[in-house]
């Protein structure tokens, strides 16, 4: 298993699995902070692209609300 890799943007954490969170670095904690609490963590960058493609392959209809969360509007889907 490698070093945890937590999403960081704008100089905190936007996202962290579960092997991150095992080291006490949660979403909103400063980059500094998480280097503190684990000194082998490599961050990595959003894809906000990724997401958006992901939705769209659902609806056209999408309000996102942040990094990896958004209201698909699927009712025409059902």
């Amino acid at each position: 298993m490698g070093p945890p890799s937590p999403t960081q943007h704008d100089g905190a954490v936007v996202a962290a699995g579960y092997e991150a969170r095992s080291f006490g670095v949660r979403s909103a904690v400063p980059s500094r902070t998480a280097l503190r609490y684990c000194p082998r963590i490599r961050f990595v960058p959003p894809r906000f692209e990724r997401y958006r493609e992901v939705f769209l392959e659902h609806t056209p209809l999408v309000e996102p609300l942040s990094l990896n969360e958004a209201y698909l509007n699927v009712i025409k889907n059902l």
